[in-house]
């Protein structure tokens, strides 16, 4: 499994599906939470924008990549596809069978210091 963090982003490559991974692991710490999850369908078209002036392709970094729903990404619903349990990623996701490898995109966003505890 390969963990790869830019930014407020963190990809996820060869994690199964149906397995647990610790914040430790994968760099989440008390001062951020997941804002999203999404299993990556075409990881090459998640770093490609365009520009809006010239209509031309550009590269994004990780930390700047937007997923697109049902495109390049699927976006995962908490709970019924992953969850947090004992600072633990449950991931479960129903887009593809138990045990498939898949690579997984997890946006954070930070806490305010009055909510960290």
């Amino acid at each position: 499994m390969q963990i790869i963090k830019d930014g407020n982003n963190i990809l996820i490559k060869g994690i199964k599906n149906g397995n647990n991974i610790s914040f430790e692991e994968i760099g989440i710490n008390k001062s951020t939470e997941i804002k999203s999850l999404w299993t990556i369908i075409d990881e090459k078209n998640i770093y490609i924008c365009f520009d809006p002036q010239t209509g031309k392709k550009q590269h994004r970094q990780l930390k700047d990549v937007t997923p697109i729903h049902h495109k390049n990404a699927f976006v995962e619903d908490v709970i019924h596809d992953w969850n947090i349990h004992k600072s633990h990623l449950c991931y479960n996701a129903h887009s593809t069978p138990i045990g498939t490898e898949v690579t997984i995109l997890i946006q954070l966003y930070p806490i305010k210091p009055d909510k960290q505890n």
